[in-house]
């Protein structure tokens, strides 16, 4: 009898570890990525950029480590004339990259996200020649740097229906640093999505260089802010912005139109 008891016993106790192991699995199962693809396009200038982040040791929307790798590709005019009218001539070409480590603490519904990591950017200028319209080689200065980042993300579901995210980097290429927010109002959602209208702003500040050779210049400035239209709807996150650009080292605004496609898997 006692056997029969002891085994009964052992029988439930691993039967029981069996359901709380499946229980642990199923906690820790969920999208470990997410991924976000954004064009940018500002008359003169165009580009486009990508953010893949991984949670190394559980689901992308629980505390954890997290590693980032982000790249970014643009080009910009030397005249008003649109990137895709037959008058734009590419006077600068750029793009960049960055290796982050980091990790996401959540507290309510208050999520804080703090990376540190590896930055590295190339671009090439068009040196100025009165009348000379070719990219040959010999009239191009390429600039190629190296340097540490940091940046902090923050999301911010402030009541119901509103939420708002912020994020501020700098990192040592250029002595860049970068501020953008947004904040926006749930004005429909159901089961399956959620629409949202706001706003949006950003400001970069950054160290020109001159034109021939890697000397550091002046500061200049570039910000713009817009209106916000958001949808999501299972794993997937799509943002529609558009309004102003302004530029130190312009002397007018110009319009501005980003598409953002981000997904979780």
């Amino acid at each position: 009898m006692l056997d029969v008891v002891l085994r009964f016993a052992l029988t439930l106790a691993g039967v029981a570890a069996a359901v709380v192991s499946c229980a642990a699995g199923e906690a820790a199962r969920g999208p470990r990525f997410e991924t976000y693809v954004t064009v940018d396009y500002a008359g003169r200038s165009a580009a486009v950029a990508d953010s893949t982040v991984w949670s190394l040791f559980g689901p992308i929307d629980r505390e954890g480590v997290r590693l980032k790798l982000d790249g970014l590709v643009g080009v910009s005019g030397e005249t008003d004339a649109g990137v895709f009218s037959n008058e734009f001539y590419a006077q600068r070409l750029g793009s960049g990259g960055s290796l982050s480590a980091g990790y996401q603490a959540n507290r309510g519904p208050l999520w804080i996200k703090a990376y540190a990591g590896v930055a590295y950017a190339t671009r090439m200028d068009r040196l100025f020649d009165a009348g000379h319209v070719a990219w040959d080689v010999d009239r191009l200065e390429r600039n190629s740097q190296f340097g540490m980042i940091a940046s902090l993300d923050v999301w911010w579901r402030v009541a119901d229906r509103i939420w708002t995210s912020a994020n501020a980097s700098h990192s040592q290429i250029r002595n860049t640093t970068s501020l953008y927010g947004r904040a926006a109002y749930e004005i429909y959602r159901d089961d399956a999505i959620r629409l949202s209208l706001g706003a949006e702003g950003s400001f970069s500040s950054y160290a020109e260089t001159f034109s021939e050779g890697d000397t550091t210049g002046r500061n200049e400035t570039y910000a713009k802010a817009g209106a916000l239209l958001n949808l999501r709807y299972g794993a997937n996150d799509i943002s529609l912005a558009g309004g102003g650009v302004s530029a130190s080292e312009e002397k007018d605004y110009r319009a501005y139109a980003t598409l953002s496609v981000g997904r979780k898997f």
